[in-house]
């Protein structure tokens, strides 16, 4: 209600004003004009239309003549007509501005509160942006894995992470992404690799993977390992590549001291399944020792005649010299395997392998009663592996064929070798015994360390000529037989599938 009062008022100030005014000038609208304005402005389109109404009244009876009549003449009526319009009018306008105004006050007022409502979600969002990139360089560093980006064109980096910078041995801050400085850190050996690697992928657009080597300027060596992605534009042409590079320094470094530890371990096994053969080993030296005695004695004995025997003489010391060639090998495979050297791969037959370790474990196989069945393929491509870890491996499953058969008493006691092909690239050999055969619960830990089913064991053996054959990219299992015993097989890559 206090708009209707407020258009009473301001028309009766109004009123007052003209009627003080009246002595000055004959003016008598503006006044009014101000009063309605004011109460459209502030009370709304309807006091406004009211504030109109009653301020022609008040013209029409306060200053049309006669004064203070209660009618006008009508010559006065144009007047009042018009000014009633135009009242009307500047309270329509000044109402609908007044809205306008509120409006766009209003429009303004939600603006701003969008606008600060967007500020502070931006500001939250880079704030998100700016932990969760600090989160991505600290698992950066921690794992030492960098992040770039590569230009196909212009050769050159776009991007690169602070840890991929790190890891060239460059200054995240003051060095600018560089391919060119990155490719002179580059071992020689593995950079022309790496082009061809980039080259292959660029052509076929597919993703790349390869390790190499830098230099760092105080002479130490990384092993690195990158991965890349191709990324085409609309026509399918590859403009750059995205990727990670990961630095496998440490880890190489750790599988360089767990490749000597397990060296270590495999000697002192190797050394100590030789003292447990003593017995056998001595007497596969002392037989040809002892025949060399018995030919030295018949030699003796035909050269003191009068009529010396030089034929049987001659065979005497040729049997003599078979004899010694035999006894140098045994003891010659014997130093082989417990000398102390580095592994070291070279071009090797493996039925020349199996053959040798025979000749070591043949007492052990004779004092057991064992027969042994030789089932060796002919024309095996080479492999490349360490001989000296290769004759542990088989010298290990033919000593434990032995003993798995030493503890049957009756039934055949047989032990078989074979070695075949096994396609498409690799060889294969099995060790099958007529032993005592694997319970189904020892299967799963067979080859785990220090797991053993003789009560005298380590459980060493099998653990250790595992990680050889895998060492060598092959593999290593057993099998209970469909018959009594077992069946011990593994697999050796040839060299051109065999991984370094």
């Amino acid at each position: 209600m206090w708009h209707y009062g407020l258009a009473i008022g301001s028309v009766a100030i109004a009123l007052g004003i003209t009627q003080w005014l009246e002595r000055y000038t004959t003016l008598r609208t503006p006044v009014f004009y101000a009063a309605i304005l004011m109460t459209a402005w502030f009370g709304g389109m309807g006091p406004g239309l009211f504030a109109a109404a009653f301020a022609t009244l008040a013209l029409g009876y306060y200053f049309s003549p006669p004064v203070r009549m209660p009618a006008a003449q009508a010559v006065d009526l144009p007047f009042l007509l018009s000014f009633a319009l135009l009242a009307l009018l500047t309270a329509w306008v000044s109402a609908k501005r007044k809205r306008m105004e509120e409006a766009l006050q209003h429009a303004h007022d939600e603006l701003e509160a969008k606008v600060q409502e967007r500020t502070a979600d931006l500001q939250r969002v880079n704030a998100e942006l700016r932990r969760s990139e600090a989160y991505l360089v600290e698992g950066q560093r921690l794992t030492h894995t960098g992040s770039w980006a590569w230009n196909v064109a212009a050769r050159e980096y776009i991007y690169w992470s602070q840890e991929h910078c790190r890891m060239f041995g460059f200054d995240p801050v003051q060095d600018t992404p560089s391919y060119q400085r990155a490719m002179e850190r580059m071992l020689a050996d593995d950079l022309s690799g790496f082009e061809e690697t980039l080259a292959t992928a660029i052509r076929e657009k597919k993703d790349f993977a390869l390790d190499f080597r830098i230099v760092l300027p105080d002479g130490s060596i990384r092993y690195l390992h990158s991965l890349g992605h191709p990324v085409v534009d609309h026509s399918g042409a590859v403009v750059q590549f995205i990727g990670t590079t990961m630095d496998l320094t440490e880890r190489k470094h750790a599988e360089e001291t767990l490749q000597r530890a397990q060296a270590e371990l495999a000697y002192a096994t190797r050394v100590m399944t030789l003292g447990e053969m003593t017995a056998s080993i001595a007497h596969e030296v002392n037989q040809p020792l002892a025949a060399i005695v018995t030919n030295s004695e018949a030699c003796v004995r035909l050269l003191a005649g009068a009529a010396p025997h030089l034929h049987e003489s001659r065979q005497a010391v040729q049997q003599i010299i078979q004899d010694a060639q035999r006894a140098s090998a045994v003891i010659g495979r014997i130093r082989a395997m417990a000398k102390k050297t580095p592994p070291h791969r070279d071009s090797s037959d493996i039925n020349e392998v199996i053959r040798e370790v025979i000749g070591l474990a043949r007492g052990e196989i004779h004092s057991n009663g064992v027969e042994l069945h030789l089932h060796l393929s002919d024309g095996l491509p080479p492999i490349l592996a360490d001989r000296v870890q290769l004759q542990q491996v088989m010298l290990n499953l033919i000593i434990n064929g032995v003993e798995a058969i030493s503890g049957v008493e009756d039934g055949p006691r047989a032990l078989c070798i074979r070695s075949d092909r096994n396609k498409p690239d690799g060889v294969l050999v099995v060790v099958r015994d007529t032993g005592i055969g694997l319970a189904a619960e020892s299967l799963a830990h067979l080859f785990d360390a220090f797991y053993t089913t003789k009560p005298e064991g380590l459980g060493m053996g099998l653990a250790i000529s595992r990680s050889i054959i895998e060492a060598h990219g092959g593999q290593l299992w057993a099998t209970p037989n469909t018959g009594p015993g077992a069946s011990f097989q593994c697999t050796l890559p040839l060299p051109n599938t065999q991984q370094a």
